[in-house]
């Protein structure tokens, strides 16, 4: 049976992992499918070669599918590349499914987003949904998903109505900032002062995650995510070859687990706080190091300097 919502892969330069990725979506035979491929980088031997490897892994789809792909020939970076391919994407649908190359969910994984998008398309607050549960052995609610302000993008799905408030450059920040929209969303001191360092840098230029700014996204509009109560997504990256997660805590690697149906739905949109305090402490909060801490502060401070000079 075809699958209607449409997916977005987002692959560079590695065949191995884009091959066990593509081979879930080739499953589940999606109507729509986008293809959005980073070019190599002129200075890395072999990458032009690896890049066209991982063409030659969607040169087989052997279902009925309307195929549209976005093949760069010069390296955009992930900042760029991923953003600007769910961009493309959106100039299409008003819906989809976003996988990148390193990110293996359970097949169950994309029968949960659409119904996800189907029933909350038209609720603002709900602006993504995930397909990763760190903690899939701690029972945080009755229901097969709950909600959180940390919804992941390891397998995802969003609406372009939620997409459109994207902005690389963050302009909105400062002003968010001055009235006090930190302490708003998050009680919590700590929370506040690591998320207030992470998103001043990215504000200022210094280390350009675009994941990172989904999340200031999320945070200013007041938004949620979709956690299910089981991990449906394994993520297979880490390693030399990553772009990200060179060095990903073990901790972070589960295996996936297919969700039960029928799906059991919670009665308000309301953060599972519970979850999100451990998270916070988990995943961002263990991963924070002292010597990244003193990095920021310093590429902070370098970038006050350039721009005196510079004045």
């Amino acid at each position: 049976m075809e699958f209607d919502t449409p997916i977005l892969i987002c692959a560079f330069n590695r065949p191995e992992t884009t091959k066990r990725v593509f081979e879930v979506v080739r499953d589940v035979k999606p109507k729509k499918l986008f293809i959005s491929l980073d070019g190599p980088r002129d200075d890395r031997v072999g990458e032009k070669e690896k890049c066209e490897e991982v063409k030659k892994v969607f040169a087989n789809i052997d279902w009925k599918c309307d195929v549209k792909t976005l093949y760069r020939e010069k390296n955009l970076g992930c900042a760029k590349a991923i953003p600007g391919a769910i961009d493309w994407m959106f100039s299409y649908v008003d819906e989809g499914i976003i996988l990148e190359d390193d990110c293996v969910p359970d097949k169950s994984f994309f029968y949960f987003c659409s119904s996800m998008l189907d029933k909350y398309r038209n609720s603002e607050r709900v602006m993504m949904v995930g397909g990763t549960n760190f903690f899939p052995n701690v029972k945080f609610s009755d229901y097969s998903y709950f909600f959180s302000r940390y919804s992941f993008i390891w397998g995802w799905a969003t609406w372009k109505r939620a997409w459109k408030k994207y902005d690389t450059k963050m302009k909105s920040y400062p002003d968010f900032k001055k009235k006090g929209g930190m302490k708003k969303i998050l009680p919590n001191i700590a929370e506040r002062i690591f998320w207030k360092t992470s998103f001043d840098n990215k504000y200022r230029g210094y280390h350009d995650n675009w994941d990172a700014k989904w999340l200031y996204t999320i945070f200013s509009n007041n938004g949620l995510g979709i956690v299910p109560e089981v991990n449906l997504i394994t993520n297979i990256g880490s390693g030399p070859d990553a772009s990200v997660t060179v060095n990903l805590d073990n901790r972070l690697i589960l295996p996936t687990k297919r969700i039960s149906y029928p799906l059991r739905h919670p009665d308000r949109i309301i953060e599972n706080n519970q979850y999100s305090r451990k998270t916070f402490r988990r995943v961002f909060l263990t991963t924070a190091s002292p010597r990244n801490i003193l990095s920021n502060y310093f590429g902070l401070v370098r970038i006050k300097i350039q721009k005196c000079l510079k004045s």
